[in-house]
């Protein structure tokens, strides 16, 4: 009855893997009601691209500002660059079968930092 998690060698990978797979189940063993990050809706503030076939989660900046949260996706994507990683205060969920979202889409986006 252990719990074991297998995570990417990339550091980029491994963090993000922990975020969306191990954090939530530790902290639902720990006994806490809320177990996922927040999620908001933001738009999307410059064109982005996406290679069809698998749910991506890119690293993001979310400002929140008169017009709501607007998101830029920030870094080279590289899982290898972790300098990325440590600018970003969310994650863009893109979804499987989306290839081009224009700037201006609204995207959903999970919040890494403390609202």
């Amino acid at each position: 009855g252990r719990l074991f998690y297998g995570l990417p060698g990339s550091p980029v990978g491994s963090y993000a893997a922990f975020e969306l797979l191990v954090r939530p189940a530790v902290r639902k063993m720990l006994g806490f009601s809320r177990v996922l990050r927040p999620e908001v809706c933001a738009t999307l503030d410059e064109r982005l691209t996406h290679t069809r076939g698998r749910r991506e989660y890119m690293r993001a900046q979310t400002v929140f500002g008169p017009e709501g949260a607007v998101v830029r996706v920030i870094g080279d994507h590289d899982n290898a660059i972790m300098s990325s990683m440590a600018l970003a205060n969310s994650l863009v969920v893109v979804p499987e079968d989306t290839a081009e979202l224009p700037a201006g889409s609204t995207v959903r986006v999970l919040w890494l930092s403390e609202l």
